[in-house]
């Protein structure tokens, strides 16, 4: 047969064929990859964005930083630092107490070390038993919390005897301190 000879119903239908087999396999699939393609570029456009802002926001993270720096080492004045072991951050607390008692009219009984904990922030307590009359009780005690290091009253019990001006006091006591060999920062 001649191409002359093929009716238009033929043509119709095998031109209506050609174009869905063209829609279906070359502009469906042309279609999926620019929608694919739009979709990779908005999502690129958002990381750029958002590295221009980091770039553009420098100075604020210096900014930052140095104001975290300088809390860190707010932080760190009040933490014990020169030490070299634990006895020596307990005898630095037996002292300091001693030092406070004295000042604030407390007389001392008796103290015991508890056990320090290990790890880069160390904490050594004390329990500690004394006599004092109310007003040195709250004069050491205020002593105590606003010494300039980490210094803290775990534990406080307070017994008052008939007929007597003094209060039996036991408490635990802590100090805190940083290992040297725990965290650097440059």
């Amino acid at each position: 047969m001649t191409s002359a000879k093929i009716s238009w119903w033929l043509r119709a239908g095998l031109a209506a064929v050609i174009c869905l087999f063209v829609v279906k396999y070359g502009l469906i699939p042309f279609c999926r990859w620019q929608d694919e393609t739009v979709q990779k570029i908005g999502r690129l456009q958002g990381v750029v964005a958002r590295k221009e802002a980091l770039i553009g926001g420098e100075d604020e993270i210096n900014a930052q930083l140095r104001r975290a720096v300088l809390d860190l080492e707010a932080v760190e004045k009040l933490y014990y630092r020169n030490f070299t072991d634990t006895q020596a951050l307990q005898l630095w607390l037996q002292k300091e107490i001693e030092r406070l008692a004295a000042a604030s009219g407390v007389k001392i009984k008796s103290s015991d070390w508890l056990y320090p904990s290990e790890g880069y922030i160390v904490q050594v307590p004390i329990k500690l038993r004394c006599e004092a009359e109310p007003f040195q009780l709250i004069t050491f005690i205020y002593a105590i919390e606003n010494s300039e290091r980490f210094f803290t009253i775990d534990k406080l019990m307070i017994t008052a005897r008939d007929r007597s001006a003094t209060l039996i006091v036991e408490g635990d006591l802590s100090a805190y301190g940083i290992r040297e060999q725990g965290f650097h920062r440059d």
